[in-house]
């Protein structure tokens, strides 16, 4: 028979097996969390193309909401080495679905993130947008009632071909970038809530990267929004 391993090599060898055990939880551990993100991006998804997610409206400042979460992904930021450069004007008071509207931004923020060069740059930008400029006073009312809120997402990233560009909004989509962790399901979602509120998401791939623009009414159809 073999003789029994000493007292401190016993030790050493049962801490080594612990250690794999813990790796072993840990990584089954994160591919539960992924699996289980992955299926809430699906069921959000369909709830939202079905038209079963009713919009909870409350008043939202949309200029601070925006603020708030680009300033959570300070961590992500400086581990990948991105600087971020906020132009955030004041925007009025509007009713609007805030925990939705958090999950795009979040969503469109952590894309700009993932995919911006190593030492670039994200951008955020939000303002009132006019459509043209008002020729008399009766149209003076009826243009600031029309004002949209603009909301700009950008980051430095090297150019997408035209087929990954159009692609990009098409649920599953993961173009050039399958090795990038991810679902292809978080730009389609914050799609379906900003057209939830009568709004539009736009994308470009002009230099010097990728930028998501958002437009919101002021008033989403049905409902008033609050005095501030």
């Amino acid at each position: 028979p073999s003789a029994p391993l000493p007292a401190g090599r016993a030790k050493d060898s049962a801490d080594a097996e612990d250690d794999i055990i813990t790796r072993h939880i840990g990584l089954l551990q994160g591919e539960i969390d992924r699996m289980d993100g992955l299926i809430g991006q699906i069921l959000l998804f369909s709830r939202l193309d079905l038209k079963e997610h009713p919009l909870q409206l409350s008043p939202c400042r949309v200029d601070s909401l925006l603020a708030e979460v680009a300033q959570s992904f300070a961590q992500v930021l400086n581990a990948r080495d991105l600087s971020l450069t906020s132009n955030i004007e004041e925007l009025p008071v509007v009713r609007m679905d805030v925990d939705a509207l958090t999950v795009a931004l979040e969503n469109i923020l952590d894309n700009a993130v993932k995919y911006a060069a190593p030492g670039g740059q994200v951008v955020v930008r939000a303002k009132l947008a006019a459509p043209e400029p008002a020729t008399s006073k009766k149209n003076d009312k009826q243009n600031l009632a029309d004002l949209r809120l603009r909301l700009e997402i950008c980051n430095t990233a090297p150019p997408m071909t035209p087929e990954e560009l159009e692609g990009v909004l098409k649920p599953f989509y993961r173009g050039g970038q399958k090795a990038a962790p991810g679902s292809g399901l978080g730009l389609p979602i914050s799609k379906k809530i900003i057209e939830g509120h009568s709004g539009k998401l736009i994308i470009t791939n002009d230099a010097p990267g990728f930028c998501v623009v958002i437009e919101l009414p002021q008033k989403t159809p049905g409902h008033e929004s609050p005095q501030a």
